[in-house]
């Protein structure tokens, strides 16, 4: 009886309860239209900072030039930094050498 009396007391969606034409809908509250405008804010900021960019065309162009490194030469440096360093088996075993002398 007591289940019966909280489930008909509000008119409840048939099927999904957030999809379709008798869906139910969120109030609009004072919060969600605060963050709303907040985002509208950010985004409009967002905008003027594309509109008006701090260098220009020609300030912009080659500016990268320097920093531009060939791919392959880079990887090979990184290959032969990696691979060719002689290893030996007491740099393996350096970690268990805790001191010199033995009792």
């Amino acid at each position: 009886m007591r289940l019966t009396t909280v489930l008909l007391r509000f008119k409840h969606p048939h099927g999904h309860l957030y999809h379709g034409k008798h869906r139910l809908r969120k109030a609009v509250t004072d919060k969600s239209f605060r963050a709303l405008r907040w985002d509208y804010e950010i985004e409009e900021q967002n905008m003027l900072l594309l509109r008006h960019p701090y260098l220009t065309i020609e300030q912009s162009s080659g500016h990268m030039k320097d920093l531009r490194v060939d791919p392959i030469a880079k990887w090979d440096k990184e290959r032969s930094e990696k691979f060719s360093k002689i290893t030996t088996l007491e740099d393996r075993l350096m970690h268990l050498k805790v001191r010199d002398a033995w009792d």
